[in-house]
C-alpha cells in the first residue's frame, strides 16, 4: 500500500534536501506529496489531486512538465517533455535531440534524404 509507504516518504525528503533530482510522472507526484514537496511549489500530475489531502490544490498546475529547482512532475501523457526535461537537468539534452524526440524530425536523416535527392 503506497499511502502507508513511510520509508519511501522520508527517502524522497532526504533526496530533495540533499539537492538530487526528484521526479514523478502521472500518479507517480502522489508519492512526492505524500512526502511534503509540494507545500511551497507547483506541480502537476495525472491524478485527481482533490480526493488526497496530501495535494495542496491551490499550487497545482495544468502544464505538460513542472519544474522547481530539483523537482520535476509531468502528465502522464507528457512523457517525451518529461523525459527532456530531466535530460536538460543533467545537461545532456541537445536542440537536436529535443527536436528529435518532440517530433520535429531526425535532423540527420532529413540531411541526408537532400544530399542523395
Amino acid at each position: 500500500q503506497l499511502e502507508d509507504a513511510k520509508p519511501l516518504f522520508s527517502i524522497i525528503r532526504q533526496f530533495h534536501e540533499q539537492e538530487k533530482l526528484v521526479a514523478a510522472i502521472c500518479a507517480g507526484p502522489y508519492a512526492l506529496a505524500k512526502a511534503g514537496l509540494f507545500k511551497e511549489i507547483s506541480y502537476t500530475a495525472t491524478i485527481d489531486y482533490q480526493k488526497f489531502d496530501c495535494f495542496p490544490v491551490e499550487n497545482f498546475v495544468y502544464e505538460e512538465v513542472m519544474q522547481h529547482s530539483n523537482i520535476i512532475t509531468a502528465q502522464g501523457h507528457a512523457f517525451v517533455p518529461f523525459g527532456i526535461a530531466i535530460a536538460s537537468y543533467f545537461g545532456v539534452a541537445d536542440e537536436h535531440n529535443t527536436d528529435f524526440y518532440c517530433g520535429k524530425g531526425n535532423v540527420v536523416m532529413e540531411k541526408l534524404l537532400r544530399e542523395n535527392v
